[in-house]
């Protein structure tokens, strides 16, 4: 009885490489800098109201006796 030869690890990883469609430079700008400007606008908001609980928590330890 013969064992079937099992294809290696490298072999099925290039031939899922070969199915894949790769997006255009083109897409992947467009991409790129909706991230980027959601990740700037996150940083601002974020930012913003840690400036806002920051101010309120200084306003209430300031109003203390």
């Amino acid at each position: 009885m013969e064992k079937k030869k099992k294809p290696s690890f490298l072999a099925g990883v290039n031939a899922e490489f070969s199915r894949i469609t790769w997006p255009g430079r083109k897409d992947v700008v467009k991409r790129f800098s909706v991230v980027l400007i959601v990740s700037i606008l996150a940083a601002l908001l974020i930012a913003g109201t840690d400036t806002l609980i920051q101010a309120g928590i200084e306003l209430i330890i300031g109003a203390l006796p």
